[in-house]
């Protein structure tokens, strides 16, 4: 049995594992990943009262349905997430059941569906609220996903 020299052998190791490296770098991030990432993300900057994460995340011809009341745009809903946070102090955000569906057609666009148990306090013991919303959203990627449209309804009405 011939064996290679010890830094032929390191040599080889390491090409093999750059290889390895370097071919995992040129996939994209799978598509339910991404937005289920993005999500996180943005329920976590709620939590920490940092508008501009959420803000990046929204595209500019966001439409949030607003049932009797409308819809909001991006703008406005940067506006109303500066209110909450002067209305409350602490926030607290619980995601579940978060399920991606790419568009069949699309490859730039997904929709997804999750629960959020949403509370918020002055910072007491008790959240002065809580409420458990259903969410659909729809996205959209434009080299990052962006959140296109949302409806939010109360779990409970």
């Amino acid at each position: 049995m011939i064996r290679p020299k010890p830094g032929r052998a390191t040599a080889y190791t390491l090409i093999a594992l750059l290889t390895l490296w370097l071919s995992g770098c040129g996939r994209p991030e799978p598509t339910e990943d991404a937005i289920t990432r993005a999500i996180q993300e943005m329920a976590a900057a709620l939590e920490q009262r940092e508008a501009s994460p959420i803000v990046d995340r929204l595209h500019d011809d966001l439409v949030i349905r607003e049932g009797i009341h409308g819809a909001l745009g991006k703008e406005q809903a940067g506006r109303m997430l500066t209110a909450t946070f002067f209305r409350h102090r602490e926030i607290s955000v619980v995601l579940t059941n978060i399920q991606v569906t790419a568009d069949s057609i699309r490859e730039d666009r997904a929709e997804a569906t999750f629960n959020a148990l949403v509370t918020g306090g002055s910072g007491g013991i008790l959240p002065d609220r809580a409420q458990l919303y259903r969410i659909s959203s729809e996205w959209q990627n434009d080299g990052d996903w962006k959140l296109v449209a949302m409806e939010a309804k109360r779990a409970l009405e």
